[in-house]
């Protein structure tokens, strides 16, 4: 039984939607700006007229559109977020009710044209759409705020006139900055030795040198030493109070450094340039100023892909022997990870906020010394890497403690993001990689032996650096080795020598296999498959004019193409015997593209009607893949699967699911036929990928046929319900075929995960085949392929920085054979306080997704579902234990580190996901598909899913002039979502909620009719229809905002997913099963199929009391 509004009642819930809002009261406070009564900031304002007309009579209210006025109860307005990618965000730090409205258009535009039809040949039709309403499927990245990895950067210098900078200063120890707070007291705050003063003793002269970093230690090669202190000593000062030995360890390095000063004027022969500056006894503030400028400080992160031209972060000076022995001043076996700072939160009456969702991870705590060049590139973006937590554990039993799940996430072959540097290509007669577990040279090796050798980040082992390295074979001359795109970028591409190819590269070759059965032709299927196909062909990877097409047919026969450069007319071959299949004339099923595109055009333009009148319902779709995976063998490539009949024919034949009503049985998600996967990993050795387009008219067992592209590196794409004389079906379909057969494609490819010594790949998940237990073969590789390895700790780390490497080895679309490597660095540490401080909650709720679809599959939804929730209690548990006398108040209070506190509501809205949500009402193909999607998913798909956006529409449109117009070429999104709960749909409201599958533009009874007709061009809310929508145009400003952040939301839906989300429009009072499906985004409130955001508090709170670890 369904449950909903209780319609012209705003402030109540739908029923069995319980807000969470309500239990909160006396916490949540807004923060709006509020008038006094003698004349405040309203009487300053003067009124400006609205947007669009208003009536003169109607349902709507005249205030139904006014100011941004908050619910007396609800969160408070956040901080704006960072600054996201692709658009530009208003500069309105307050949220929506700082926006002034806008004055009236000088003019209505034009409408651009009608809405796009079905394909000519199936007139709109006015029948309902099928009985239950499925929801598209269609993932779309978030915009709102775009993951940006950050690090460590120098604070700025003191002003001229600060106080100086006390002198005497020993190894290690930071200055803080004039106008900085002073370090809290506990084990990081600098303390005396001994009880010594941190200032020089009357007649003691200053340091003269202080230690070295990465980059100043360059630059010291060129400039002259003062000489030592008459006294031949420093002044004890201030020393990190790590504790004794620490101290000691401090004094000694100092005493050591001094020495080496000493005999280092006589030792080596330096060139000064003159005008150089020296340092003296007694420094001048200015000096000392440059010199701390450069000093890196603690708390004060660097983004480590800043927009900066490529060499520009330091110039390495000296020769080759001179850079080496420099590197025994940097401290490379001391600890090098910076200081945690966050702070504990409570959760208890501390609403969420959701801009803060798509914050970028926790920073990345590696001193820049960690690199052997402190290039700001020297580590990964988490775009195409990421971890679970930024700071390894030392131990298994550290790890075991902290109950984090410790994995990677990858997205191996993407494209860069707006603001990162290109990936460099690196073409090289030799690639150097260590002899002993063959990782590749990267920015985190170290040179031994005056550079003669250098010495591997992952097991140790020193290897000799080939002559090649310093040469460029291209110029014939010597190059600076600290130049070298290995050595400052973690992402670079190596142009593969012969030895890495077991053949030459093959073409990249596409092979289509489509259903024409009754239900395929009635629906429009085949019309509009083959016409986007027919648009696409110029779009298909074929840069060097090799790439391959042919052409099936299937029914109860399968129907193979000849075509032929020197004959335009094509010829179609039947087979009516499937149990031995056979390849009639196989030169001429699959031609080179460019030879054979007239006779390819052809045969697309008449292959519609050579079906049209067929009445045959089989589908031998088994078959017809057995003869693909003949065709396609020989070369490796892509079969593209069109089906609409559930394959009922010889091998691979299946039957209906039997699905009880009011039952949820995982028993029917589970393979149904062995046949499918058996063909998947013959195709996985042959380098062959299966892609699906579903075009469902009733059940087609989706959990059976999505095996095919989960062993091959494909993917899944359904349409329930299709028919080509609906528009947005089309739209749909038109989008998301077109831009698979056009974006970027590696062929035969595998890939490798190489981690620090102790470290070990224990699983994986995402679309693939594991060819043995280190070893992924990806047929295909495309920029939107993301997968998760999960990592076991099977020794004591020995070194203070652990390092991931991804190799993969691919063939471009254009047949070159490459290797792209991807380097990512991570502080090592021995406290648990660490790791949970570093704990990234995106990358952890995207992996906990993946093994909650494997445990639906083992067991049943309610124990993947208890196994997220348990998950959280000891994740925040194990916290408690961390803040020692604190803890009995931490369990009362529900106390977390800033970068978990929405890790909670992250876990419910993931457990009420469609794909896990324990209600018998999903179907079973539907729930199928959207497993296959969360197997697969970006960071940013899954936390749309956990988290979906909402954003209030009609305050927007009237008070944030801004949002939605195009600003130098990008678009203004909302920056402020509104937390996804019921209590925010107001009785006159248009609200969009976006889950990163679909779009559903809510539409409240109430809503004025003047902002209907702007917007939606109807008239009135009853002339609106529920479904799914092509937005019209209506010429008005407010409907080119609303387009604007729709097309916006697709374009980033297509680019990280391949997906293009269908609009569907939602009344209060309209369709029982959209209203409802919709309503299930509200995530925060209670449903039949999961509790609300507080009872999740109040039960965690419980639990964590509990805990004992």
């Amino acid at each position: 039984m369904h449950n909903g509004f209780i319609p012209g009642v705003p402030s109540m819930p739908p029923a069995g939607v319980t807000s969470h809002i309500q239990h909160q009261q006396h916490q949540a406070q807004m923060h709006l700006p509020t008038a006094s009564a003698s004349g405040g900031n309203q009487a300053q304002q003067p009124q400006q007229p609205p947007r669009y007309p208003q009536p003169s009579s109607g349902s709507g209210s005249p205030q139904s559109l006014g100011g941004y006025q908050q619910p007396q109860q609800g969160y408070s307005v956040p901080p704006p977020p960072a600054a996201g990618m692709g658009y530009q965000q208003p500069m309105q730090p307050q949220g929506y009710q700082g926006y002034q409205q806008p004055p009236p258009p000088g003019g209505q535009q034009q409408p651009q044209g009608p809405p796009p039809q079905g394909y000519p040949g199936y007139p709109q039709q006015q029948s309902s759409p099928p009985t239950q309403t499925q929801p598209p499927t269609y993932p779309v990245g978030n915009p709102a705020v775009a993951a940006v990895a950050r690090g460590y950067t120098s604070s700025p210098a003191p002003p001229p006139g600060g106080p100086p900078i006390p002198t005497g200063t020993p190894i290690g120890a930071r200055v803080p900055l004039p106008g900085s707070p002073a370090p809290p007291t506990g084990t990081n705050s600098p303390a005396p030795p001994n009880g010594t003063s941190a200032s020089p003793a009357p007649g003691q002269q200053p340091a003269a040198r202080r230690r070295l970093y990465p980059e100043q230690a360059a630059q010291a090669y060129t400039q002259p030493l003062a000489p030592p202190a008459q006294d031949g000593g420093y002044t004890p000062a201030a020393v990190p109070s790590y504790g004794a030995p620490q101290q000691q360890q401090a004094q000694q390095q100092q005493q050591q450094y001094q020495q080496q000063q000493l005999q280092q004027p006589q030792q080596q022969n330096l060139q000064v340039p003159q005008g150089t500056p020296s340092f003296s006894a007694q420094p001048s503030q200015a000096s000392m100023a440059s010199f701390d400028n450069q000093l890196p400080q603690p708390n004060t992160p660097m983004p480590l892909y800043p927009k900066a031209t490529y060499g520009s972060t330091m110039s390495m000076v000296g020769s080759v022997e001179g850079i080496a022995q420099s590197f025994s001043h940097l401290g490379m076996n001391q600890p090098i990870m910076q200081p945690t700072t966050s702070q504990a939160i409570s959760l208890v009456g501390m609403p969420p906020c959701p801009h803060e969702v798509h914050n970028p991870p926790p920073p990345i705590r590696l001193s820049p010394q960690a690199a052997c060049t402190m290039s700001p590139y020297s580590n990964c973006s988490p775009t195409f890497q990421r971890c679970t937590m930024n700071v390894i554990p030392q131990t298994a039993a550290l790890l075991a403690k902290s109950r984090v799940p410790l994995a990677l996430y990858l997205a191996p072959y993407r494209d860069p993001e707006p603001g990162e540097p290109e990936i460099p290509v690196i073409n090289t007669s030799t690639i150097v990689r260590c002899r002993r577990c063959r990782t590749y040279i990267n920015p985190y090796v170290q040179f031994l032996d005056r550079g003669q050798r250098w010495k591997c980040n992952m097991c140790y082992f020193p290897n000799d650096v080939p002559d090649a390295f310093d040469f460029d074979a291209a110029s014939q001359s010597y190059i600076d080795r600290w130049q070298r795109p290995e050595l400052n970028h973690a992402v670079v591409e190596f142009i593969a020598p012969t030895e890495y190819m077991l053949r030459p590269p093959q073409p990249p070759v596409f092979l289509f296999v489509i259903d024409v059965s009754y239900a395929a032709v009635q629906t429009g299927m085949v019309h509009t498959v083959v016409q986007v196909i027919k648009d696409s062909l110029d779009t298909l990877p074929n840069a060097d004019k090799r790439t391959r097409v042919g052409l099936i047919t299937v029914d109860s026969s399968l129907h193979f193409y000849a075509l032929s450069a020197t004959n335009p007319e094509p010829q179609m071959l039947v087979v009516s015997d499937l149990e031995e299949v056979f390849l009639p004339l196989p030169d001429d099923l699959l031609v080179n593209l460019s030879e054979c595109k007239e006779a390819l055009l052809t045969l697309l333009d008449r292959l519609p009607g050579l079906h049209q009148s067929t009445q045959d319902p089989s589908n031998a779709l088994g078959a017809a893949l057995d003869a693909a995976q003949q065709l396609v063998s020989p070369y490796g490539g892509k079969i593209v699967v069109c089906q609409s009949t559930i394959p009922n024919v010889q091998k691979g034949a299946l039957k209906p699911r039997d699905e009880k009503p009011g039952k949820l049985d995982s028993a029917v998600l589970q393979s149904a036929n062995p046949f499918y996967k058996t063909y998947a990993v013959d195709c996985s050795r042959a380098h062959v990928s299966v892609d699906m387009f579903l075009f469902p008219q009733g059940n087609v067992d989706v959990a059976t046929l999505a095996a095919a592209p989960r062993f091959t590196g494909g993917n899944v794409y359904m349409y329930p319900g299709f028919h080509a004389s609906r528009a947005p079906d089309v739209d749909k379909v038109r989008n998301e075929l077109a831009h698979v057969l056009s974006r970027p494609l590696a062929l035969e490819t595998v890939l490798r995960v190489r981690a620090s010594k102790g470290l070990r790949m224990s699983a994986y998940h995402g679309n693939f085949f594991v060819r043995s237990t280190d070893l992924l073969a990806l047929p295909n590789v495309n920029p939107d392929n993301t997968y998760a390895v999960e990592v076991a700790i099977d020794e004591n780390i020995q070194s203070s920085v652990a390092c991931f490497q991804t190799a993969l080895l691919h063939t471009t679309a254009f047949g070159e054979r490459r290797i792209r490597v991807i380097t990512m660095a991570l502080p090592v540490t021995s406290e648990l306080r660490d790791v949970m401080h570093s704990v990234d909650t995106g990358a952890v709720i995207n992996v906990l997704a993946r093994k909650a679809i494997e445990r639906v599959l083992e067991a049943k939804f309610e124990d993947a579902r208890d196994a997220i929730i348990n998950k959280i209690v000891d994740v925040l548990g194990t916290y408690k234990t961390t803040l020692g006398a604190n803890a009995h108040a931490a369990a009362a209070q529900l106390m977390a580190p800033e970068n978990l506190k929405l890790l909670p509501l992250l876990a419910l809205g993931l457990s009420k996901h469609p794909a896990l949500r324990c209600h018998a009402g999903i179907p079973a193909d539907l729930r199928a598909y959207y497993m296959e999607y969360l197997r697969v998913a970006t960071v940013e798909g899954t936390l749309l899913g956990a988290h979906p956006t909402f954003y209030p529409l009609h305050r927007i449109l009237t008070e944030a002039p801004d949002v939605g117009t195009v600003v130098d070429g990008a678009v203004l999104m909302p920056p402020y979502p509104l937390p996804i709960t019921s209590e925010r749909l107001e009785r006159n409201g248009m609200y969009l909620m976006y889950d990163g599958v679909g779009m559903y533009l809510w539409v409240s009874r109430a809503c004025d009719p003047a902002l209907i007709q702007c917007v939606l061009g109807a008239s009135s809310y009853e002339a609106l229809q529920a479904g799914a929508l092509v937005l019209p145009s209506t010429g008005h400003v407010y409907n080119e905002r609303v387009a604007n952040i729709v097309g916006k939301l697709r374009q980033r839906a297509t680019k990280i997913s391949s997906l293009y989300p269908t609009l569907f429009l939602v009344k209060e009072d309209g369709d029982p099963g959209l209203r409802m499906w919709s309503l299930g985004l509200l995530v925060e409130d209670r449903h039949e199929y999961g509790m609300s955001y507080p009872q999740l508090l109040t039960t965690l709170r419980e639990k964590v009391s509990a805990f004992s670890g």
